[in-house]
């Protein structure tokens, strides 16, 4: 459908960004993957994280699920962006923006 109309391109864009799997970041000690709203998805652990001491663990995925975290706003973030700099919505915005500027008129109609 996108190549009829390049604003439903845009909206699988955003859905596939708001959708599965969200984004995930990768160090020394674990892989963190979060959903689109940041939530935790998964952790896994690398051998080296397994040997770590738990607080220094926790400090890690802490990190790495800040990272994730980030990657999938800035994903949403774009789509959306893409979405609102469209022409044609552009335009439709500014002219429903120029319409609510212009005085009101009150032109009651005779019964």
């Amino acid at each position: 459908m996108s190549d009829i109309d390049p604003l439903s391109g845009l909206i699988g864009a955003l859905e596939s960004a708001v959708g599965e799997p969200g984004a995930a970041a990768t160090g020394d000690a674990a892989t963190v993957e979060v959903g689109p709203d940041g939530t935790l998805r998964a952790i896994r652990l690398t051998e080296a994280g397994r040997r770590m001491d738990p607080e220094l663990l926790v400090e890690a995925i802490v990190r790495l699920h800040a990272d994730a975290l980030a990657q999938s706003r800035a994903g949403v973030a774009a789509a959306i962006d893409a979405i609102e700099n469209d022409p044609r919505l552009r335009a439709y915005r500014e002219g429903l923006v120029g319409a609510l500027q212009q005085p009101y008129t009150w032109n009651p109609k005779p019964r």
